[in-house]
């Protein structure tokens, strides 16, 4: 007489999934990492036109994109980037030393 043996299901059966504990509820995101501090205030916000007028001008009465982002809230490499993407300097390195080539 043969005896077949059946093959071992690959996942447990429904009363071994109900006797499991359930899986830890992830924790609620804590307050801003400390670096949150550093950044400006506008940091990841979308440009706005009155914005991007306002760089604009500041760029064309020739102020450099330290002080255009001290103005507008927004870091100099976002201010560069905008300069760039307007059309008001070839590049971003262009940008930002535009104000150390005086």
């Amino acid at each position: 007489e043969r005896v077949y043996v059946q093959p071992v299901p690959p996942t447990p059966s429904r009363f071994l999934m109900e006797m499991r504990p359930p899986p830890p509820r992830q924790q609620k995101r804590g307050p801003a990492p400390a670096n949150s501090a550093n950044r400006p205030s506008a940091h990841g916000k979308p440009w706005s036109d009155v914005e991007q007028l306002k760089v604009i001008e500041a760029w064309e009465d020739g102020a450099d994109v330290t002080a255009i982002a001290a103005r507008l809230g927004r870091s100099a490499s976002a201010i560069a980037r905008c300069v760039v993407r307007m059309g008001l300097a070839a590049d971003v390195d262009a940008a930002i030393n535009r104000g150390s080539a005086r």
